[in-house]
This record gives structure tokens, C-alpha cells and sequence, in this order.
């Protein structure tokens, strides 16, 4: 058997030919020219009124502005019996309503079940959902078609 001992020369030689630290001076200029070419950040620090101008620019950028479809509007009393009786007749879980409308879940649940609050869009889509109208929704929609009726005879 060879031995693959090493001798004290060799290890010697190795340790040098690893310890060689060549610089390059082209790089390194390049480098620092490379860094002053670049703008300087401004550092923010987490004080208190950076904190604040952090939260008010992330809910100016997180909100949307979604009109109110009944504004000044009457709602019926028993809105949540008609909202009931729509899935009791067409066999839908609340689950699944909100699953297709995009609602979460708990607010629907609450304002059937625990006299919750909804807000009038999400009530606006359930009802557009089945192809529910309110009162004034189709008067509305009739006085319309009323005033296209008249100003079609004028023109003939």
C-alpha cells in the first residue's frame, strides 16, 4: 500500500498557494466608481411619526371607494325573511352564497342569525343574485321605460 501521508513541505506549499490574496486595483476602482454613481437612500428610522405617515399612506392606497347603491334609501323591514325564504327555496348554504358573491362568510351569518349589521352592497349583490327588485328599484326602472316610451313617439 501507497501512503497518501502528506509531508510537511507539501502541506506547506498548499497553505500558501491558497493564501494568496491577489487584488485587483481596476476592479476596485470600478467598484468605487460604480458606488458614487449610485443615488444614496434615505434611511427612515421606525420613529412614531414615521409610523403614522406609513398608516395613512397604506389606507390611502387600500381603499376603494364603492358608491351606495340604496342611499337614502328605505330598506324593507323584513329583508332578512325575504334573504332566508331565496335560500331555503333555491337549496343554498350561506357558505355557498357568500363563496359566489365574494362576501366573507361571518357578515352574512351574523345579520341572519345575530342581528348583525350588512352593508348595502353586500345586500345589493345578494339581492342582484336573485334577481330580487325593491320597491323603488322598480318604480324606477318603470319611469324609465315610461320616459323612453314618450320620447320614442315624439320622434316618429
Amino acid at each position: 500500500m501507497t501512503s497518501n501521508i502528506l509531508s510537511n513541505e507539501e502541506i506547506n506549499k498548499i497553505k500558501r498557494l491558497q493564501n494568496i490574496h491577489i487584488v485587483d486595483n481596476t476592479i476596485k476602482k470600478k467598484m468605487e466608481n460604480y458606488e458614487k454613481l449610485q443615488p444614496f437612500t434615505k434611511v427612515i428610522y421606525k420613529t412614531k411619526k414615521n409610523k403614522k405617515l406609513r398608516k395613512l399612506n397604506k389606507q390611502y392606497i387600500e381603499t376603494k371607494h364603492i358608491s351606495d347603491p340604496y342611499k337614502f334609501k328605505q330598506i324593507p323591514q323584513n329583508i332578512k325573511d325575504i334573504i332566508i325564504t331565496f335560500l331555503n327555496d333555491n337549496n343554498i348554504s350561506i357558505q355557498t352564497l357568500c363563496y359566489k358573491l365574494k362576501i366573507p362568510n361571518h357578515i352574512l351569518d351574523r345579520y341572519l342569525n345575530n342581528d348583525g349589521i350588512i352593508d348595502n352592497n353586500n345586500l345589493y349583490k345578494i339581492l342582484k343574485y336573485f334577481n330580487y327588485t325593491l320597491n323603488f328599484e322598480q318604480k324606477n326602472k318603470d319611469e324609465y321605460e315610461n320616459i323612453d316610451e314618450y320620447e320614442n313617439k315624439e320622434y316618429i
